[in-house]
């Protein structure tokens, strides 16, 4: 590390020692890697006192869930512990709505101060995504002695209803300060000399102790193309990215610079190309063809993803949806004729609790059976089970060839295209880009006007909810 550091280190550090603690990071810092050690030591340290540990993992989305379920057990089983420390450590994770049983609607759940929820440890990845309300009810339904871990990345977009918890939460981040008692305690615990992050100390720094950022990306080195572009976006350097796009130090990238018409400042009519678009999920519609497992359908879907700023308009959601409909009937893989049938991918747009479904859970329609004609639409639940569905009591949802970055939030893919608006926008900010950006593992390709992008990486998303000036001003340790 730069300073000497290893924050992984401090973050397991600093959660082992409080009933609090954030740990945020952008992708590929190894916060699930972090998570999983730190889950270890408490499981020892209940053993060692003789004391059982209920742990609890969960995410405010199905997909997020689902990818959290999927990292946690994959991290366990290489953990150099004893199995018994293993299995004690969950591998199933549970949206937030399904943790505190939301029998009755969003307003109102199961879990709540005066039934709080059975556990010790609760850890929740995506907190970027939460809301204020939600995040609220979470806390009225922990029992008293519980011990929060919140895990997300401070600078993906905020939530899409009221407030921006992990963005107040982590105010500061970049440059912590300790009390004293707290800087000897890190020294003893990781034989670091902590001494420098006492100067600047003042007690309304109190939270500094519960946060921890972990800075160095083992996904994307820093020189890769969606490395370069993500932290040009993340620091607003217009120069920089655009540095990037034009001249990209590898195959990473693309940018596909649509502009406007100098004489009209309108967009040329071909302003996306559908064809090239719809090529990445050939794939998809040969596993369709073959009739493939459930399972390999999903996972070969969430290897491609086309990704819009916005949902209306020629370069919205729904246009881009609806040309990628049109594209895959004509290449005979769809028939407009029929409302159902193999292949089709839609997202839940409202929870359905009835049906065990929650806004953005994404369904595939394939038949019941490999010799059936009846149809059913699959959902790959967050225990990584599968859920199949008929369609007709499916009421609220969307095609899901092309999602809004919003809805991508939790997911990652190994190739994103990301396609900007034509005209600017107060919802085009930095965040956004640099959301859609790190979707991506392995390309990334950008669809937009140089004005747009501009634009964008220049607007930062300000939200003032006063859970920020309220932490500031509570100076007790």
């Amino acid at each position: 590390m730069a300073d000497g550091v290893d924050w992984q280190k401090v973050a397991v550090a600093s959660a082992a020692a409080q009933d609090f603690s954030i740990i945020s990071g952008g992708p590929g810092t190894g916060k699930t890697t972090t998570v999983i050690k730190l889950l270890a030591l408490l499981v020892q340290q209940a053993n060692f006192d003789n004391q059982s540990m209920t742990i609890k993992l969960t995410a405010p989305t199905g997909k997020a869930a689902a990818r959290l379920t999927e990292s946690i057990s994959n991290a366990k089983h290489s953990l150099p512990v004893d199995q018994s420390i293993k299995d004690a450590i969950p591998e199933r994770a549970s949206t937030l709505h399904r943790l505190l049983g939301a029998n009755f609607g969003r307003s109102e759940f199961k879990f709540n101060a005066q039934n709080p929820l059975h556990l010790d440890v609760l850890l929740v990845d995506e907190v970027s995504m939460v809301d204020l309300p939600m995040m609220a009810k979470l806390i009225d339904a922990l029992p008293a002695h519980a011990r929060l871990i919140l895990l997300g990345d401070k600078d993906q977009l905020a939530s899409v209803e009221a407030g921006g918890v992990l963005g107040d939460l982590t105010a500061g981040i970049e440059n912590l300060s300790f009390s004293p008692s707290w800087t000897n305690y890190l020294t003893d615990m990781l034989d670091n000399d902590f001494s420098s992050y006492t100067q600047s100390f003042t007690k309304d720094k109190w939270i500094g102790q519960h946060l921890t950022l972990l800075r160095k990306s083992y996904r994307f080195d820093g020189r890769s193309g969606i490395g370069l572009l993500a932290s040009a976006v993340n620091k607003g350097s217009e120069k920089q990215a655009l540095k990037t796009l034009y001249n990209p130090p590898d195959n990473s990238i693309a940018w596909h610079s649509v502009e406007l018409s100098q004489e009209s400042k309108q967009m040329p009519n071909e302003k996306i190309d559908i064809e090239l678009l719809g090529k990445g999920y050939a794939d998809y519609w040969q596993g369709v063809r073959s009739n493939l497992s459930i399972d390999l359908l999903f996972s070969l879907f969430s290897s491609y993803q086309v990704l819009c700023a916005v949902r209306q308009g020629e370069l919205g959601v729904e246009s881009i949806n609806e040309g990628l409909r049109q594209y895959f009937y004509q290449r005979g893989y769809l028939n407009l004729d029929q409302v159902w049938e193999p292949g089709k991918a839609i997202m839940i747009r409202r929870n359905d609790t009835s049906l065990g479904l929650f806004n953005g859970d994404i369904g595939i329609c394939m038949p019941e059976s490999p010799d059936s004609n009846r149809m059913r639409v699959w959902f790959q639940l967050s225990d990584g089970s599968i859920k199949g569905i008929l369609p007709s009591r499916l009421s609220e949802y969307e095609l899901v060839y092309a999602m809004t970055v919003h809805k991508s939030q939790g997911s990652e893919f190994d190739r994103v295209v990301l396609v900007l608006p034509e005209k600017t926008g107060p919802v085009l900010t930095k965040e956004l880009l640099y959301t859609g950006i790190t979707r991506a593992k392995q390309h990334f390709s950008l669809w937009g006007s140089e004005m747009v992008l501009r634009h964008a990486i220049s607007n930062k998303v300000i939200r003032l909810s006063g859970l920020q000036s309220k932490i500031w001003s509570n100076s007790e340790q």
